[in-house]
């Protein structure tokens, strides 16, 4: 079976002294992620640690940032999401 380190992400993030206190939230209601930020950081956590092994091509070069009715993402915070989830991938074992 393959567990996806979405969790993980998510717990460093909240953890990271880079993340401001209105991005400690990435949940709606503490287990669904929020629709914009804890859903961008879910793709980018299922694509680095599934696909990116599989194509050879990683998010560190993403440079897409989202925004939906519910708000829009600043460049630098799609850019800290991307380096948490790289490095919350790579520390991950089963």
């Amino acid at each position: 079976s393959i567990v996806i380190p979405t969790g993980t992400v998510i717990t460093d993030l909240r953890e990271s002294e880079l993340c401001t206190p209105e991005l400690k939230y990435f949940t709606r209601d503490g287990y669904h992620m929020s629709y914009l930020h804890g859903r961008y950081i879910s793709a980018l956590a299922y694509y680095q640690y599934l696909l990116a092994p599989i194509t050879g091509k990683s998010i560190k070069r993403n440079k897409f940032v989202p925004s939906n009715e519910n708000g829009s993402m600043t460049k630098s915070e799609a850019k800290m999401f991307t380096k948490a989830v790289i490095k919350s991938v790579e520390s991950f074992n089963l």
